[in-house]
């Protein structure tokens, strides 16, 4: 899970809609609410909101990049 963040890619835990999207469907998922949403059907699933900080972590891609936008930013 955690390994998954430091790469920059989002996690959605949602047993539920894992079983029901069938692949090809389209999806979006929300971070702030953590709904994820079969845009083919129209379901909605609920998962876990992402918490702010690691929404940052993610639009920097990834911990590595999260770090060195904070050093730079520091030495400027």
């Amino acid at each position: 899970f955690r390994n998954a963040f430091n790469m920059g890619l989002p996690i959605f835990e949602a047993p539920e809609a894992a079983a029901a999207i069938q692949s090809g469907q389209e999806i979006s998922a929300d971070m702030d609410t953590g709904v994820i949403t079969d845009l083919t059907t129209g379901k909605k699933y609920p998962s876990q909101p992402i918490p702010p900080f690691m929404q940052e972590l993610l639009a920097a891609g990834g911990l590595m990049a999260f770090v060195r936008k904070h050093l730079e930013a520091r030495s400027a």
